[in-house]
């Protein structure tokens, strides 16, 4: 057995906080994380998260030292580099500043984080994402923050007393925790389980257009050493192939990302130009399959033992243990020891990385540029509409709407409500399930079902538009509202804010 006693994390408790360390060298690095994350929201309250881990940086004024916050699935996380001393003050600082919250700036975050909104580049992992669970826990990231138009004081206020608590935090460090690190100013609290996992019904594996010129793949599999294993030699296989060898692709890489205590999420992509796109999707068809039929070969064996030697051997091997020992505790349970995970890797053979691979193959959702879309029949594509549609009272456009839309009938039912498109497509909201529903000062609504699918209603358009909406809106639950402070775009006749799927 590989001697482990240099990774051994330290354990304690401070002010009710586990603790984790273990000894790195160079400045002190920490991170104070809570169980709370954009799974844990709603659509019409995402982004508060976001938001409390704004205003509690903004009360920190500058510093000279490294720092920041970041909000994933599952954690909200205030992370600090620098001296003990400069480490301590800003985790205290944290700390005090969550506890007095500095609202008079809410106005001002909320604009900073719409404007980083705004500049895009939402992750065809987050886009992925959506499509497994529309918008709604996991799948919420890929969405905009629409909490953000209803950020009152107290709202705020009510979700940071229930997750920033010292029941749902853990602190991990790159070594002893320093003198005078006081946590006692969080509020007492219990800790929170992560979202269940509740996948939109889709018929898998499946393929889905995207704007871009990128190939991506995800998977939703069991958390596995033989599964990381497959995926790094995946990564270093596309890598090689698409960059190295054939020249398509410059950015070839892989996100990993767990959800659950018995569930991740993984994403391998590789951007492209336009005229190559096709042959990077296929290298990926292949590569997939090659994995699933044959696994990896004796050279890749060998390099993965090698690369697992070097990670025991690195000097940040022990502070990248008690970093993952304090949030798996935190988000899952107990985290396995060393021990337990050296006698799981050496159990492994290459045929555990086929089987891992070919069994969550059979659940993979592609995103593909929409101008190549998927050839391979053994992928279903992803439907743009809703896989059913409610009878009733039938509504149609008012005399005068352009005939690309003259064909769409609103279609009411008791419990659902069905826009059905010119081409017969079905976009179907059930009342009590939907999502949220976004309201502009005109009359403009727009609401969104549990699996994604949008349908955009503005009361002009409809014959008896503004009874017909209100008839709608008052089966939907009020807390799932948000206006926004502005008139839409829609000009009549034309349908500016397109229904179907996002």
């Amino acid at each position: 057995m590989t001697d482990t006693s240099f990774m051994t994390e330290q354990r304690t408790t401070i002010n009710g906080v586990p603790t984790y360390w273990g000894e790195a060298p160079g400045n002190l690095t920490a991170g104070l994380v809570f169980r709370v994350g954009q799974a844990d929201e709603s659509f019409s309250t995402r982004g508060h998260t976001h938001l409390i881990e704004h205003l509690a940086l903004a009360a920190m004024g500058q510093e000279h030292f490294s720092y920041n916050g970041s909000v994933d699935q599952v954690r909200t996380t205030f992370i600090a580099q620098g001296r003990p001393d400069e480490v301590r003050d800003f985790l205290n600082g944290v700390v005090k500043a969550l506890a007095n919250l500095p609202f008079d700036r809410i106005e001002r975050e909320v604009r900073i984080l719409q404007t980083e909104a705004s500049k895009g580049g939402g992750s065809l992992g987050k886009l992925l994402l959506s499509i497994r669970f529309g918008p709604a826990a996991h799948g919420l990231a890929a969405y905009e923050e629409l909490g953000l138009l209803r950020a009152e004081p107290a709202n705020i206020d009510a979700w940071r007393r229930s997750r920033f608590t010292a029941g749902n935090a853990v602190l991990w460090l790159s070594g002893p925790p320093p003198d005078g690190l006081d946590l006692g100013g969080l509020p007492d609290g219990d800790r929170v389980p992560v979202p269940a996992i509740d996948p939109v019904p889709n018929t898998l594996p499946g393929w889905y257009p995207n704007r871009g010129n990128v190939v991506a793949v995800s998977h939703l599999h069991p958390r596995s050493q033989e599964w990381q294993l497959a995926c790094s030699v995946m990564q270093n296989r596309l890598r090689t192939r698409l960059r190295e060898q054939e020249g398509r692709s410059y950015e070839v890489g892989a996100d990993y990302e767990p959800l659950s205590r018995d569930l991740a999420y993984t994403v391998h992509y590789a951007d492209t130009l336009e005229d190559e796109a096709e042959k990077v999707r296929d290298a990926f068809i292949t590569e997939c399959h090659r994995m699933a039929m044959l696994g990896v070969t004796e050279e890749e064996w060998a390099d993965l033992s090698l690369e697992r030697q070097r990670g025991r051997d690195h000097p940040y091997a022990a502070a990248g243990r008690a970093t993952y020992a304090a949030c798996e505790e935190l988000c899952f349970g107990p985290a396995a020891t060393m021990e337990e995970l050296n006698h799981e890797f050496d159990a492994l053979t290459p045929d555990h990385l086929r089987h891992a691979w070919r069994r969550a193959n059979q659940s993979s959702v592609w995103a593909l540029p929409s101008s190549i879309g998927m050839q391979d029949r053994r992928y279903s594509r992803v439907p743009e509409g809703s896989t059913w549609s409610v009878t009733g009272a039938e509504v149609r456009h008012v005399p005068g709407t352009s005939s690309e839309l003259l064909g769409e009938v609103l279609v009411l039912a008791p419990t659902a409500f069905t826009l059905r498109l010119s081409d017969g497509t079905p976009l179907s909201i059930p009342y009590d399930a939907c999502r949220a529903v976004e309201m502009w000062q005109d009359g403009a609504r727009l609401f969104w079902a549990p699996d994604g699918i949008r349908v955009f209603l503005h009361p002009i358009a409809w014959v008896n538009g503004p009874a017909v909406i209100a008839g709608i809106e008052a089966r939907i639950p009020s807390q799932r509202f948000v206006s926004h402070p502005e008139p839409s775009s829609y000009e009549h006749p034309w349908q500016t804010q397109p229904s179907g799927r996002r």
